[in-house]
């Protein structure tokens, strides 16, 4: 590893290098979900610390302001180089319209709007549209690679394994966005959990900002070994990691102790929880640093796919348990009742598992899943007219390209198995949307229950 590019530690400290920089006014009229100090921080990472030797990356350029930040630096800088800006370019209203005016249609198309809002920087910007889980960076080394696309474990696990192997140990500046932010806890865990690998290296007075090299390559020996997930850490390891950050990064403190709710949700007994909890409402904080408590504490995004796979992979004890971490948030976790029904039907305890998806259907009325998952209960118990109305009602609702079309039909088998069920099973399949019996693997399963009847 070569340390001549590694700032010392006042960078991360009070006397920030980049905090006299001055954003031009043309910055002001672009969305933004960047501080004022992340805006003069990519400048200046641009403007004085680039060299040239590879690409500046933008990962999650939303409308404009990272890139344009990191363009005006390359411009001030007077090297060659260009912003290469990566996004889905797909509208979310329900988050999207809180930092911006635009109004547009849920996956409306938004990369014009990008183009005409960094125009002043057009010849210092590249945009692609790209989905991330797929996209394979092939331009060479990276020199600076702004992440605000890591907003989950998956995309997180993709970024590392599509532009890792672009990454120069000990020279390219990983800038993670989101570090500080609860939702992306994720973020923190996987360099605190190895400090070998990753060394901070700047992070910013205000915001989520934090910048990282690695000391080897992230693929091959010593490196990340594979991808995270939510059943990499663990409680105590999570808690003395945000604990360290705490200590050493004084600006996020009352983030960190946010995030330690957070994991305290996800690892942690009833009693942590608590204590967490109590550490969140003691904060003295300015109110923009509170996280909202429906994004603090929802934690069913993460928890319900591990609930799923411990019921495939015969842990119904498991799934309960994992499910039950749901239930315990503030924030609603309807989805979480879900596999917590079916793992206890798979136990046995069936009057528990139809309150509990009776609770789910009540929480999702619009919903074609808890009517699957109500017949799933009733037709493990036996000939059941109850899931067949169930079942027809979830085919009616059902769109015909949906994934949960072999679930039904694979629940509509079963009962045509049982005495009695082939026939009305039969009409109840014969229900289903043509496009959805066009399907292969549904339509094996149809010529199954007519051969039954």
């Amino acid at each position: 590893m070569t340390d001549t590019n590694i700032p010392s530690a006042s960078s991360r400290g009070p006397n920030r290098e980049w905090s006299a920089v001055l954003p031009p006014e043309s910055l002001g009229a672009l969305p933004r979900m960047l501080s004022g100090d992340e805006q003069r921080y990519l400048i200046w990472l641009t403007e004085s610390r680039y060299e040239g030797w590879g690409a500046v990356v933008d990962l999650g350029c939303w409308l404009g302001s990272s890139s344009a930040c990191l363009a005006e630096g390359l411009a001030r800088s007077g090297k060659q180089g260009r912003v290469h800006s990566f996004d889905l370019f797909r509208w979310d209203p329900s988050y999207m319209e809180r930092d911006s005016s635009l109004r547009l249609a849920y996956g409306a198309d938004f990369m014009p709007e990008f183009l005409r809002l960094t125009l002043p920087w057009k010849e210092r910007i590249q945009a692609q549209q790209a989905d991330l889980f797929e996209f394979q960076w092939r331009g060479g080394p990276i020199e600076i690679l702004f992440v605000d696309a890591a907003k989950t474990w998956g995309l997180t696990n993709a970024i590392l394994r599509n532009f890792g192997p672009a990454i120069d140990p000990g020279r390219t500046r990983v800038v993670f966005q989101d570090f500080r932010y609860p939702q992306t806890m994720w973020l923190p865990l996987l360099t605190g959990s190895r400090p070998d690998l990753w060394t901070e290296v700047e992070n910013t007075a205000d915001g989520y900002t934090s910048t990282w090299m690695v000391n080897r390559s992230l693929h091959g020996p010593g490196g990340i070994g594979g991808d995270y997930g939510p059943e990499s850490f663990d409680f105590v390891t999570a808690s003395r990691i945000l604990e360290e950050r705490e200590r050493i990064d004084p600006a996020g403190r009352s983030l960190y102790t946010q995030t330690r709710l957070r994991a305290a949700l996800m690892y942690g007994e009833d009693a942590d929880v608590s204590a967490a909890r109590s550490m969140v409402e003691a904060l003295n904080c300015p109110e923009h640093e509170r996280t909202p408590t429906w994004i603090l504490e929802d934690i069913a995004s993460d928890l319900v796919p591990l609930a799923w796979n411990a019921i495939g992979a015969g842990d119904a004890t498991r799934a309960v348990v994992i499910a039950m971490r749901c239930l315990r948030s503030r924030c609603p976790a309807p989805f979480a009742l879900g596999p917590l029904g079916l793992a206890l039907s798979r136990l046995r305890r069936h009057e528990e598992a139809e309150s509990r998806l009776l609770q789910m259907r009540e929480q999702l009325p619009d919903r074609p899943e808890p009517l699957i998952y109500l017949a799933d209960v009733k037709s493990a118990q036996g000939p059941s007219h109850d899931a067949l109305k169930l079942l027809e009602q979830a085919l009616a609702a059902l769109p015909g390209d949906s994934g949960n079309g072999d679930y039904v039909f694979a629940l509509l088998e079963r009962i045509a198995s049982q005495p009695g069920g082939a026939r009305p099973s039969l009409q109840v399949a014969e229900s289903a949307k043509p496009e959805m019996l066009a399907d292969p693997k549904i339509r094996g399963r149809l010529e199954r229950i007519r051969a039954r009847s």
